[in-house]
């Protein structure tokens, strides 16, 4: 699996993300409903979390912890916690 790993800033010593989960993303007009409608490429990595997430394809699973594990080796910082982000930031009340 092609992998871009990238600095991840914080209050923290060091962080990282293996990858975007949207490589690009078009906007082409509005629902029945008024909501706002994208063409969205997915990474690689960005597919099988959207497969997992909204479709419930347990076989991710599998994929997507090889290519963590793949990576914190490769990396090896010493790692002394691995903690879940979000990949996007947080929508405010009302618009979610």
């Amino acid at each position: 699996m092609q992998l871009n790993p990238r600095l991840l800033n914080g209050t923290w010593d060091d962080g990282r993300v293996l990858d975007r989960h949207v490589s690009s993303s078009e906007f082409i007009g509005y629902n029945e409903y008024g909501h706002p409608q994208f063409e969205s490429t997915r990474t690689e990595l960005g597919e099988l979390l959207y497969k997992l997430k909204y479709r419930g394809d347990q076989s991710a699973i599998t994929v997507i912890a090889q290519a963590a594990c793949d990576f914190v080796r490769r990396w090896n910082p010493g790692i002394d916690i691995i903690v879940p982000a979000s990949p996007s930031e947080q929508l405010p009340p009302g618009r979610r």
